[in-house]
């Protein structure tokens, strides 16, 4: 198929989704998180901030970043059978 049979080259212009968690302006070159520029979190904002306001739609309070880490730190240990089995796999096999 070709332009003169109806196929439009390209993505210019084409909306493949709507969302409310970021908005992308590509002429302008802006890139924003729940209306939170991007480069302002990136020099304000901790990971754990970012993925509180992206989950919950607004920047944590103290006690709210407090509980996700500390959500975050009890999901850290991997469970033994798993570290076993890692232990199995050929050393110079591709991650």
């Amino acid at each position: 198929m070709t332009e003169s049979s109806g196929l439009i080259r390209g993505l210019e212009g084409v909306v493949a989704a709507e969302t409310q968690l970021c908005d992308l302006d590509g002429v302008n070159g802006r890139l924003a998180y729940r209306g939170y520029d991007i480069a302002d979190l990136a020099r304000q904002a901790t990971f754990e901030e970012v993925a509180y306001l992206l989950w919950h739609s607004a920047l944590p309070r103290r006690a709210e970043l407090d509980r996700l880490q500390a959500e975050l730190v009890a999901a850290r240990p991997i469970p033994d059978a798993l570290t076993a089995a890692y232990r199995l796999f050929p050393r110079q096999v591709d991650p």
